[in-house]
């Protein structure tokens, strides 16, 4: 069963600029865990890492691509099926465990992609830069990291006011952090998931 998405195209396309501190969180988490995971493994690799925990990041790893996959991409772009109330808040932890942004924007992000496929105005377009190997290169950078640099801010009014009025992604962001609405408290699950793995004392 298939439900509508919703867009407004009377809206702009962009919503202003990620301020400075939204792009330094950016480059932080896009850089760093790569450098500590390229450090950890060799350093802590039968002291404090094991079989175990390969298998742990084989089993997150998945249920974090189910997250993105089925539900940033199949469900809350496209409504390709419909979810409990407990599934879709599900779907937003597992995805927002990939680090890729908020649901909201990601949504807004991928739903204009298929707006403006392939030419200007497409966010994460492999072909703006030609057709040459450099281009292509440059192409594939963008369309897979590169756009996270980016200062541009995708409207959400325009191509999301689905999920901009849905009470479980939206909520009062000055309600103390144990009132939020549940997808606002995603971050503490790897929080939680670290926390509870101790098992290397």
């Amino acid at each position: 069963m298939t439900t509508a998405v919703r867009t407004s195209p009377s809206a702009p396309v962009l919503a202003g600029e990620k301020t400075p501190m939204q792009m330094m969180l950016v480059k932080v988490f896009a850089v760093v865990p790569l450098l500590v995971l390229a450090a950890a493994v060799p350093v802590a690799w039968g002291w404090g890492l094991d079989w175990v925990d390969v298998g742990l990041v084989a089993f997150f790893y998945t249920l974090t691509c189910l997250g993105v996959t089925v539900g940033f991409h199949r469900y809350f772009t496209h409504g390709a099926f419909t979810a409990t109330r407990g599934l879709r808040i599900a779907l937003v932890v597992t995805g927002s465990l990939a680090m890729q942004g908020p649901i909201i924007g990601w949504v807004a992000d991928h739903r204009r992609d298929h707006a403006f496929a392939d030419r200007e105005g497409d966010p994460h377009s492999p072909w703006l830069f030609g057709t040459s190997a450099a281009a292509l290169a440059r192409g594939f950078w963008h369309a897979h990291m590169g756009r996270m640099f980016q200062r541009e801010r995708t409207n959400a009014a325009r191509f999301a006011p689905d999920l901009l009025a849905d009470r479980d992604l939206v909520g009062e962001l000055d309600l103390p952090h144990d009132r939020r609405p549940p997808v606002h408290r995603e971050g503490q699950v790897g929080e939680l998931l670290a926390a509870g793995h101790r098992r290397h004392g």
